[in-house]
């Protein structure tokens, strides 16, 4: 798939680019399209997971303070935990994510639900046959926002993600499948003990790495950029709406499904999954080609 997409990046105009790097937010929908039929859809193996929080339904639930609550939260899960260093770490990481802004909190959020939710569709979709020997090892890249390493923010999604696969997978457990998900499985060998996954050991290979440099991260900014625009043409007036199906062929998320939106109530506890009725033409296409497929 890197040798199609670095062909197809290579055949960009120079205003599709960005010191030289494709960027989806530049991108002309001649040139969107030919990604998506030159390039992704040529590779039926890749799973997409789409990860999505609309700020107009957030701000219908968002507590006054969402970081001093998710702390709280935090902290009001130590009542009955003696002193420990497992207690003392929690600790400092409920004051990290106090420290954070509303909006990084936000980020924070859906960006661990986004690992979270694509390890379960992988759990799924891809740990069988062909697949079953790439679970030996996990490797997560994050797009980098920031300019210096080792950012606030990448150190608290560092520090925290673990905590919040507890937390998350308390109330949705992982679905393993009895027959292929077998003590000798990599999955399972790898990364769980007696109490489930072991998020230390899940997440220890998380780097923020910059795009320049990773092609799956560039890759992964122009499915992200096409999706924005669907969301925002649900009329299809620019035409962006076509694109929604080309994602979602790559997705195990169907008609009846949250679609990958999700809120985040107050109180945190559960994590809330948007069902606003203006994105109803989604699961009209979504439904329409499942349709087609039977």
């Amino acid at each position: 798939m890197e040798e199609k997409f670095i062909e197809w990046e290579n055949g960009l105009h120079k205003d599709e680019k960005d010191s030289g790097e494709s960027k989806g937010s530049l991108l002309s929908i001649e040139s969107r399209t030919r990604f998506f039929n030159e390039v992704l859809n040529t590779e039926p193996d890749v799973l997409i997971f789409p990860t999505i929080l609309d700020l107009q339904i957030q701000k219908e639930y968002m507590p006054v303070c969402i970081s001093d609550e998710l702390s709280d939260y935090m902290l009001s899960n130590l009542h009955n935990v003696p002193q420990s260093e497992f207690r003392n770490k929690e600790i400092s990481r409920s004051k990290m994510l106090r420290n954070l802004s509303s909006e990084q909190i936000l980020k924070f959020l859906t960006l661990s639900v986004c690992v979270i939710d694509t390890l379960r569709q992988g759990f799924i979709f891809r740990s069988h046959g062909q697949f079953k020997k790439n679970w030996s090892r996990i490797f997560v890249w994050i797009d980098r926002s920031s300019v210096r390493d080792n950012s606030r923010e990448e150190l608290v999604f560092k520090n925290s993600l673990g905590w919040l696969l507890r937390n998350y997978t308390k109330r949705r457990p992982f679905e393993l499948i009895e027959e292929i998900h077998t003590p000798d499985h990599p999955l399972i060998k790898n990364f769980c003990n007696n109490d489930g996954f072991d998020g230390e050991k899940l997440f220890r290979n998380i780097e923020f790495a910059n795009s320049r440099s990773i092609s799956g991260l560039r890759i992964t900014d122009i499915i992200t950029n096409t999706l924005y625009r669907v969301l925002n043409d649900l009329e299809n007036s620019d035409g962006y709406l076509n694109f929604y199906e080309k994602i979602m062929k790559h997705s195990g998320l169907g008609p009846n499904s949250n679609l990958g939106f999700y809120f985040f109530p107050s109180k945190f506890q559960k994590v809330g999954q948007c069902d606003a009725k203006k994105y109803a033409v989604l699961q009209q296409i979504l439904a329409s080609r499942r349709d087609n497929l039977e």
